[in-house]
């Protein structure tokens, strides 16, 4: 059964990615649904470490947050819907490269 929540955001995380808690702080406060996606396998101490912080996040704030890692790029078409909001983080180079890759980001 899946749930339906309203906004969801889509943090696409690259092998360099530094995730901002402010920010998820305010997407859980709205109501939004939040999806990570590490990209790579296997993931980087730094997808594990922005990973680890959300679910801790999540557990204190209490909001939906699903995690996911993707090996393969063709697999986000599953992942992502029109209506999400994408947001790719890494690397200024990851960044423009999975910007290319992602219709939505």
């Amino acid at each position: 059964m899946k749930v339906e929540t309203g906004a969801r955001t889509a943090f696409i995380l690259g092998r360099r990615a530094a995730l901002d808690v402010a920010e998820l702080r305010g997407l859980a406060s709205q109501g939004h649904e939040v999806l990570l996606v590490s990209v790579g396998f296997p993931p980087t101490a730094s997808q594990r470490r922005a990973v680890d912080d959300a679910l801790v996040l999540a557990a204190e704030l209490r909001f939906l947050l699903d995690a996911v890692l993707v090996t393969d790029m063709s697999d986000l078409d599953e992942l992502l819907t029109g209506a999400d909001e994408a947001r790719v983080v890494g690397s200024a180079r990851e960044r423009r490269r999975l910007k290319r890759l992602i219709p939505n980001a």
